[in-house]
């Protein structure tokens, strides 16, 4: 009895699964090829009833004939576009297996060397441990023109066999930097400071860091006096016209004086002066530059000294 029986309309082809090729040993049979047949129903889309044709196992074989040739035919529309022979379809599969064997050949070459390669990069890493080198003072680094300093490198495998440590300077234009780390600064800007560890066999594999140096202008102090003029200063006395720095005390240079007519006026160290005789003379302060820490600065006053007053007469 049949229940809720439909007709339905499906598309059926025959078609080649496989393609078996034998190829017997010299003197043992003739080359063939083998196409194994099925027949196909598509039930819906992307969905199929697949069976072993009629022919069976053995389905369509053609043994090789060096001067046979067939028809080579377009599998878009069958139509016969040339023919070929069965010699040149031999050199096609040739070609093919041999192309196929070598890439899959070179490709497992390529990965033994692979292998190897690692394997002897491990055991070098073993023999010869990478060091870790750092600067006392890590990242970056200042120093002022005209002077110096040090930021030597650090490595935790130093001394003994172990390679040496060698120092660069990106550019040699703003700073330099000897063989024990130390930088001299010639123009303002950046430079990259970079301590290479050489690499040892059987010690030590190479290693490098970097940190940044930047090279500062010296500062420039400014020089100002309590008054531009000292004016109506008596033969004979003494005055201070105080001086102050905005780069005062250590480690800034210190404050000269220097009178410009000592037959007018003196100066000491402490910029005491002391007033000789009438006219105007010009005292000029100079802070002294110190390497590294400040750059020279002046400036000056004038003082005007006049004659000591009379003495008040006697009664």
């Amino acid at each position: 009895m049949n229940y809720l029986q439909t007709s339905t309309t499906v598309t059926a082809w025959r078609r080649a699964g496989s393609i078996r090729i034998v190829n017997p040993l010299p003197g043992q049979g003739t080359p063939s090829i083998v196409f194994e047949e099925q027949d196909v129903v598509e039930l819906s889309a992307n969905n199929y009833n697949v069976t072993m044709a009629p022919s069976g196992p053995a389905g369509v074989g053609i043994s090789f004939d060096p001067t046979q040739t067939f028809d080579l035919i377009n599998p878009e529309d069958g139509t016969v576009i040339g023919t070929a022979s069965h010699a040149e379809f031999q050199v096609m599969l040739y070609s093919l297996y041999l192309n196929a064997a070598k890439t899959r050949d070179d490709a497992a070459a390529a990965a033994a060397a692979l292998a190897e390669q690692r394997a002897q990069e491990a055991a070098f890493k073993l023999a010869n441990p990478t060091p870790s080198i750092s600067f006392a003072v890590p990242y970056s680094f200042n120093v002022t023109m005209g002077g110096t300093g040090q930021n030597a490198a650090l490595s935790t495998l130093a001394g003994g066999n172990f390679g040496a440590i060698t120092y660069a300077s990106s550019d040699d234009t703003i700073a330099t930097v000897d063989a024990l780390g130390n930088v001299s600064p010639v123009s303002v800007g950046q430079v990259t400071i970079t301590a290479t560890q050489a690499a040892v066999v059987g010690s030590n594999a190479t290693a490098s860091a970097s940190y940044t140096l930047t090279v500062v202008a010296l500062p420039i102090p400014v020089l100002t006096v309590a008054f531009a003029t000292l004016n109506g200063v008596s033969v004979g006395s003494t005055t201070n016209n105080f001086v102050t720095s905005t780069l005062m005390g250590p480690p800034y240079g210190a404050l000269d004086f220097v009178s410009s007519d000592t037959d007018v006026a003196t100066v000491n160290g402490q910029g005491l002066v002391t007033a000789v005789s009438p006219g105007t003379s010009i005292i000029t302060v100079t802070q002294e530059p110190v390497a590294g820490v400040n750059a020279q600065a002046q400036t000056e006053y004038t003082i005007q000294v006049v004659a000591a007053p009379a003495p008040a007469p006697q009664a």
